[in-house]
């Protein structure tokens, strides 16, 4: 099976640069230009059609997949190129993308709070969801978090079982949870451990 990742970079995405490592090295061919390159979204569209796996880092609504800069990648207009395909899609609010075009065979998420933005936009639907509003340590230590757990569901199973992919991430989630437990007590622990928490439990996968 052909494995594509897609990753346009920006500043708020390059955390997530050793997730496109690992997939690298794993046989993904990766795409990491700035959307605004020219040619760089046809190239995205044309390469999603001659692989099986996808894999998408990056920026995310009900209603697209973005990239540098929030610049749409994939919407409404040519959201089909995904049908078929089997994926795994690591941006914010990527579960709403996926219920909303009916894609299958496929992980999302609902947001998930890496910078100050996303906190803010959590904070302006439940303004009691954080106990203290999260700092920049705090957010670093989610960020490294999340890289982890990825990449060491990856690295145990790829995308060839998806079902276990799911249960990895949780699992590995889990024990980043039990870590910052011990080690988190200078920071926002609390808050850090919901983060984990939500994380994992708004994860789907859609069969």
């Amino acid at each position: 099976m052909s494995k594509l990742c897609i990753y346009p970079q920006d500043e708020t995405t390059a955390f997530l640069k050793p997730i496109a490592d690992v997939l690298q090295g794993g046989g993904f061919e990766v795409l990491d230009d700035d959307t605004r390159t020219e040619g760089y979204v046809e190239k995205v569209l044309k390469d999603i059609t001659r692989h099986d796996y996808v894999v998408f880092l990056g920026h995310g609504s009900s209603a697209a997949l973005s990239g540098t800069n929030q610049v749409p990648l994939i919407d409404s207009e040519n959201v089909d190129v995904m049908r078929g395909k089997r994926l795994f899609l690591l941006a914010c609010n990527s579960k709403d993308f996926i219920l909303s075009f009916d894609l299958k065979d496929a992980i999302g998420f609902d947001i998930i709070p890496t910078s100050n933005m996303d906190v803010n936009t959590i904070v302006d639907q439940d303004f009691c969801y954080f106990e203290t509003i999260p700092e920049e340590e705090d957010l670093e230590w989610f960020r490294l978090a999340v890289v982890r757990i990825v990449v060491n569901a990856f690295e145990s199973c790829g995308m060839e079982n998806m079902t276990m992919l799911y249960n990895k991430i949780k699992m590995f989630t889990n024990r980043e949870r039990y870590a910052c437990a011990r080690e988190c007590r200078g920071l926002h622990y609390k808050d850090i451990l919901k983060m984990l928490y939500d994380f994992k439990e708004s994860m789907e996968y859609v069969r």
